[in-house]
C-alpha cells in the first residue's frame, strides 16, 4: 500500500516498481590502470507508480497528493521486508486521455509518475 504524507492514496496504483540507485562521489572513476574506483555515498530508491482507467476526479486527487516539492512516501520495501517511509520528490506525471465523457469530463487511460528519494 502506498501512503503519501501518512495518508493511503484513495486509488492505489495498478503497478509499482522499485529500483535502487547507487550514487557515487565525484571522485569516482577509472584510474591510470583502467580500474573502476567507486566511492559509494548512498543508495536511493525510485518508485514508478502506474494507474489505469481514471476519472478526472481520481487523477486530480492523485496529482494533488503528490504536488508538494518533497513528500513523505510509505511503500512495501522488499529489501527491508517491511513498510518503509522515505522523503521523495516527483518526476513529471504523464497522463494519457482516453476520451471525453458525456458530462464533459475527461477519462484517463493512464497516469504514471516517478517518486525519487531525496
Amino acid at each position: 500500500m502506498i501512503k503519501i504524507n501518512g495518508v493511503p492514496l484513495s486509488r492505489q496504483p495498478q503497478a509499482v516498481s522499485v529500483s535502487y540507485n547507487a550514487l557515487a562521489a565525484e571522485t569516482s572513476g577509472r584510474n591510470a590502470k583502467g580500474q573502476m574506483l567507486i566511492d559509494r555515498v548512498a543508495i536511493k530508491a525510485k518508485l514508478e507508480l502506474k494507474w489505469g482507467g481514471l476519472t478526472a476526479a481520481e487523477a486530480a486527487g492523485i496529482l494533488s497528493a503528490i504536488s508538494g516539492v518533497f513528500i513523505s512516501v510509505t511503500y512495501d520495501d522488499l529489501k527491508a521486508g517491511a513498510p518503509k517511509t522515505i522523503t521523495c520528490y516527483t518526476g513529471d506525471p504523464q497522463m494519457e486521455v482516453s476520451h471525453k465523457l458525456a458530462n464533459g469530463q475527461y477519462y484517463y487511460k493512464s497516469l504514471s509518475v516517478s517518486l525519487i528519494e531525496q
